[in-house]
């Protein structure tokens, strides 16, 4: 995700300098670690590709009903 650099402004104005604080935060933490991982939020600043890939979802064995037995 981006930072929005037009609204931080804007609201940096509203609040006279107020929201300039946590716009760095902001900032900073995203130079430090520039990419995440979506699925299972993985990261590392050198690897900037995706190396996470995400497991394809098993579907439902059915359970093998027996057949009843005659006596």
């Amino acid at each position: 995700m981006k930072v929005a650099h037009c609204r931080h402004l804007v609201l940096t104005i509203l609040t006279a300098g107020l929201w300039s604080i946590p716009w760095l935060i902001l900032c900073v933490g995203k130079g430090l670690r520039p990419w995440r991982c979506g699925v299972c939020g993985w990261h590392k600043p050198e690897f900037r590709q995706a190396t996470c890939v995400p497991k394809p979802i098993q579907p439902a064995t059915p359970k093998k009903v027996q057949p009843p037995t005659v006596e």
